[in-house]
């Protein structure tokens, strides 16, 4: 997910996925674009709401909508390096 608001912390963003199904790991990182997320769902159904649901969506804080892209895998998409500026549910709720 792209253009997200600049504070946004990781554990905002899995809250914001949870209104569309189990978030099984989420996690917030800067690139070239600003802030950046990836969102990892159990169930492909809520990842396809999701996607639906955030795409174009204006949050508060961004002057620009949201841009989400998928992956129907894990491996289908790279994460990003830790650039200290994210967080992982891994251990979390």
């Amino acid at each position: 997910i792209e253009c997200l608001p600049p504070d946004m912390s990781w554990l905002e963003l899995k809250n914001l996925g949870r209104m569309y199904g189990y978030v099984a790991y989420a996690r917030t990182f800067r690139d070239h674009s600003g802030l950046c997320g990836l969102l990892e769902f159990s169930d492909q159904d809520d990842k396809e709401r999701a996607v639906q649901a955030l795409h174009g969506q204006l949050l508060d804080g961004c002057p620009r909508p949201l841009r989400v892209c998928s992956g129907s895998h894990p491996k289908d998409r790279a994460r990003p390096p830790d650039s200290g500026s994210g967080g992982s549910d891994a251990d979390g709720p």
